[in-house]
């Protein structure tokens, strides 16, 4: 039995503003700084709503880009915002042998391979749901070697490898068969143990096999073996009290080979390795009290009295840094650039305090998103790129920006016109002498050749940086050509260098060269009027329509008959941004709206998953977004796309 939940497949990704301040600018900024603060956190991933309390023992990808996850509690698959679940029927045949699960992977073909605990092995085909399952059976040779599964994995070649507890079986897809590999203690070339715990491929191709357990009342065999695909035996490498260049204990967890081809090797005990595979050596990295920042494990811990401390999971970010999971020590993060380590886990100090040291399994899906369960129940994700977006501090609420010619950056904050230079020196411009006064205060800026148009709340203003002089323009009582109000919140330049500008009262279009105004004001008894003088924002889209938005409606001016057309009338509107393949999107009080080109209406854009709703907009996911932190209130786009996790 499968369930979906909330089962989104693809999430358009909209970064558009949301508060009560228009998009200022949407020019690219230039990188001005990058934070030198961690950019490792932890983010705890919210389960499934059937599955609060079981342990994620296992992770995968698959070819579509789904995390798959192997629980106590059944199979999941995870599209970063629901959960799709596969559970046991008794009375289906066809359905998951087993809720309880120790490892997943998925292959090329698209299948998901499972090992419900002490069932054999299980294949699943997401297009129909059925469940093929694979048993031992004493009478056939060919059956699974074992029914307790505890490691699966396709090679380069589209082989598959199961690991078990009576050795390591490679399956034939054709027949349907498996061959088998077990210990023989007449044979050195046989497998070193049949307590198969890891299997690996390295970037040669060859197969690398993890023994021996470090749970209790097993019996004490292990080691790391390489596999001979053309002989189909075996090189063991085993502990040797006697060589310190051997392994430090044969229970062996995890294997990896970074991006540099150095080959990691971890097992029970304070048992981090690299190995040389030529000569078949080991480096020990020991734990060092004396110096915990050096390439080691975290220090060995005794929590649970059934199992051995041990290295559960080593993997890499898309820094290069080693990520070393272990089952009660906690996580040690290890920098080649530093020769460094940073410890993350539940002690005092971790880097980050998270509250756990047990950590059962960490795997890196294609994105470069690292994620790690525990022994407990918490599935972490971990965003390597997450906080080095580039960013500009200022010491004063900031409400838009724009670049230069020169890429410098140019910030309208609550008290002035601040200017950054490439060398971060910033200098300030203030209408008024008063830092206070609402003449400093700027809603909007639009960037005029070498110059820029002002939006504030007391009065229009052009900038000229070269002179560093105001020229200011506001409503005169009884002139008719003057500005409807120094209450300006929005203006947008037109291709025919004319200005619309939005006030508290009422839409002005401003002929820059005479400096005189044409006023566009609501009447009452005339729906073809702007339906409402507060001006939030305005867009002029690629086929050169005006829109407008107020405080009570959306509008589209035709410039022609100087008449509106009213949308959205209830809704008070923030934002109207179109993307690049020339759709129009609408950020109101009462949610998102798409424009329908061909029926000529807005419908509101939802998604099951609560991501977009009537009640606020969220959106992640974008390729750049530029993030105003702390008292800054919105956001602003550079691309729009449509993606699939």
């Amino acid at each position: 039995m499968h369930k979906s939940f909330l089962s989104l497949k693809t999430i358009l990704s909209l970064a558009i503003i949301w508060s009560g301040i228009s998009v200022c600018a949407q020019t690219p900024i230039a990188d001005k700084h990058t934070s030198n603060e961690q950019d490792i956190h932890f983010n705890v991933v919210a389960r499934s709503q059937d599955d609060i309390g079981s342990v994620i023992a296992g992770m995968t990808q698959d070819v579509q880009g789904f995390l798959w996850l192997a629980t106590q509690n059944g199979l999941y698959k995870y599209d970063g915002y629901q959960y799709t679940s596969y559970h046991h029927e008794p009375l289906n045949p066809n359905s998951l042998a087993d809720d309880n699960i120790w490892s997943v992977a998925a292959d090329k073909a698209g299948y998901i391979w499972l090992a419900p605990v002490a069932t054999g092995l299980d294949r699943l085909d997401p297009a129909t749901g059925i469940f093929t399952h694979f048993r031992h059976k004493n009478d056939d040779p060919g059956s699974l070697g074992c029914d307790t599964v505890m490691a699966i994995i396709q090679d380069h070649d589209g082989i598959l490898w199961i690991g078990t507890y009576n050795g390591l079986d490679r399956f034939d897809s054709k027949s349907n068969k498996f061959s088998h590999f077990r210990y023989n203690a007449n044979d050195e070339s046989s497998l070193s143990c049949n307590l198969v715990r890891a299997i690996y491929e390295d970037k040669q191709g060859t197969i690398w096999v993890g023994t021996g357990t470090p749970f209790q009342d097993y019996d004490s065999c292990g080691g790391l073996n390489k596999l001979n695909k053309e002989t189909g035996k075996f090189t063991r490498y085993l502990h040797d009290e006697k060589d310190p260049h051997s392994l430090i204990d044969n229970r062996v967890r995890a294997i990896y080979e970074d991006s540099r081809g150095t080959f990691w090797v971890g097992t029970a005990g304070d048992g981090l390795h690299t190995m040389d595979r030529t000569k078949g050596t080991f480096e020990r990295h020991l734990y060092d009290p004396l110096h915990p920042d050096k390439l080691s494990r975290p220090p060995v811990k005794k929590t649970f009295l059934y199992v051995a401390d041990h290295i559960t999971f080593i993997t890499e970010d898309n820094k290069g840094r080693i990520w070393i999971g272990t089952l009660e020590g906690g996580i040690n993060v290890y920098d080649p650039s530093t020769q460094k380590v940073s410890y993350y886990g539940a002690d005092k100090n971790s880097k980050e305090k998270i509250g756990n040291n047990d950590f059962l399994t960490g795997f890196k899906t294609r994105d470069n998103v690292i994620w790690i369960s525990t022994y407990g129940t918490t599935l972490y994700k971990i965003i390597p790129y997450q906080n080095i977006l580039p960013y500009t501090r200022i010491d004063k609420e900031g409400r838009c920006f724009t670049e230069d010619e020169a890429h410098t950056l140019w910030i309208g904050t609550e008290k002035g016109l601040i200017h950054k230079d490439s060398n971060g020196k910033e200098e300030q411009f203030l209408i008024d002498k008063d830092s206070s006064s609402p003449s400093n205060k700027i809603n909007y800026i639009e960037k005029d050749n070498n110059k820029f148009w002002l939006a504030t709340n007391r009065g229009f203003y052009l900038f000229d940086p070269a002179t560093k002089t105001f020229s200011g323009y506001f409503h005169e009582p009884g002139n008719e050509n003057s500005l409807l109000s120094d209450a300006v919140n929005v203006v947008k330049k037109s291709t025919d260098n004319k200005l619309w500008i939005g006030t508290a009262n009422g839409l002005d279009l401003m002929d820059t060269k005479s400096g005189t105004f044409i006023h566009f004001q609501n009447k009452l008894k005339d729906t073809t009027s702007i339906s409402d003088n507060g001006v939030w924002a305005i867009s002029i889209d690629k086929k050169q329509n005006l829109w407008v938005g107020t405080y009570k409606g959306l509008n589209r001016l035709d410039t022609r008959t100087g008449r509106f057309k009213r949308y959205l009338n209830q809704s008070t509107i923030r934002c109207i941004i179109e993307d690049s393949e020339g759709n129009l999107w609408c950020g109101t009080t009462e949610g998102l709206f798409k424009y329908d080109e061909e029926n000529d209406n807005f419908s509101i854009f939802t998604d099951e998953s609560d991501i977009i709703s009537r009640s606020g907009c969220k959106w992640s996911g974008v390729r750049t977004v530029w993030i105003y932190p702390a008292k800054w209130r919105s956001f602003v786009w550079r691309h729009f796309r449509l993606f699939r996790f």
